[in-house]
């Protein structure tokens, strides 16, 4: 079952991996005070995203899309539509991709995900994901926390009381977040706010009119002091379009990043870009803005072999080590505690080898690779 919007977003849930996994583990070292934890801040150019991949179903997928990461050097990517049905947290080479499943009771349909690059990757300090549609991942940068929300709205053949459905779950996660926080709402909307400023929400650079799906996201932002980034930039058409019908017979802007008013100069340009490709008929749409965060000191967590100890000779060596451990207890349970570990540690440093990574398979091949390129360059 979901755990509640409240517990997750307070960093409270704890992801339960090793220490790029959110830093669970206790023979990774204790909790050390924050200032020792840190170094100086580091600003440093920060590039958002958000596509409707339609699927990522495909096993070479997911080396399509880290392709295009890699070379529009992202730090962010919210995914709309990825079609995997099961929820995960998993590193695929130096990308974190934090996803939910499909929508409830719509096998094969919707999901939505957020892949970071390794240095944000490492920052998550909690997620909670809704209904298949909604998605949010909350990020450790300073002098605030960044939240980021990725959402896949319904189209234009669902009723407007389903719509109107996800809207309340994303007002459920702003209405969690910290008044200071800096949120970024992004994804495939489903609805045109077109052109023509509506201050401070809505710039002059939209395209098309606007339509009463573009009228409900204008009011999600009117309500929470935010700003549609993609909006306020003048560009040529053909990078404002995000989303083109079947034949291309016409070109319209549905895809959004989103910001809190406060934080809208951070935002140094957002638009779409045709370039990168997927096979699929949404453009990516792109913010440049400044990242800040502290660098982390922490420390890798290593993981013992333990398959080594089915081996009959290696077991009784471990037990035996461990035997011979000489423990001191006392009453003091945290000085008892340090002591057992201790003794564990070094039995396992004797008898047992450290655990080598097994990276994820690749399913990418040089020739798809190759096509993907091609098909890139065509576009």
């Amino acid at each position: 079952m979901m755990e509640s919007p409240e517990k997750i977003i307070s960093g409270v849930k704890a992801v339960p991996h090793s220490d790029l996994r959110g830093g669970t583990s206790r023979d990774c070292g204790s909790r050390r005070k924050k200032d020792e934890n840190t170094k100086k801040t580091k600003d440093k150019p920060g590039r958002y995203a958000t596509w409707n991949v339609r699927t990522l179903l495909q096993n070479s997928k997911l080396e399509n899309l880290k392709m295009e990461m890699t070379n529009m050097d992202l730090d962010v990517l919210g995914i709309a539509e990825m079609r995997w049905p099961d929820e995960g947290d998993f590193w695929s080479g130096e990308y974190r991709i934090i996803h939910s499943g499909t929508i409830e009771n719509k096998p094969g349909q919707g999901g939505v995900g957020v892949m970071l690059k390794k240095d944000l990757g490492k920052r998550v300090k909690g997620y909670v994901h809704r209904k298949g549609r909604v998605i949010l991942v909350k990020l450790d940068t300073h002098p605030v926390n960044t939240t980021i929300i990725q959402v896949y709205m319904p189209t234009s053949q669902h009723e407007d009381s389903y719509v109107e459905e996800i809207y309340e779950e994303i007002q459920i996660l702003l209405d969690q977040t910290k008044v200071d926080e800096n949120v970024i709402l992004m994804g495939d909307f489903n609805a045109r706010v077109g052109r023509g400023e509506e201050l401070p929400y809505v710039g002059q650079y939209g395209l098309g009119d606007r339509n009463e799906r573009g009228d409900r996201l204008v009011e999600l932002c009117a309500k929470n002091n935010l700003v549609i980034t993609n909006t306020w930039f003048k560009h040529h058409e053909r990078r404002i379009y995000t989303w083109k019908s079947p034949g291309d017979k016409y070109r319209t802007q549905i895809d959004y990043i989103i910001v809190r008013q406060r934080y809208r100069n951070q935002i140094k340009d957002s638009r779409s870009y045709a370039s990168p490709d997927i096979a699929s008929d949404h453009n990516m749409v792109m913010a440049k803005g400044i990242i800040k965060f502290k660098s982390l000191n922490r420390k890798t967590c290593k993981k013992w072999d333990m398959k080594l100890l089915k081996e009959d000779t290696r077991k009784k060596n471990y037990e035996r080590k461990t035997d011979e451990c000489e423990i001191n207890m006392g009453e003091n349970v945290h000085n008892n505690w340090t002591e057992i570990k201790t003794a564990i540690q070094k039995a396992a440093q004797e008898t047992v080898k450290r655990e080598k990574p097994t990276p994820r398979k690749e399913w990418i091949t040089e020739e798809i690779l190759e096509m993907t390129e091609e098909r890139r360059i065509l576009k």
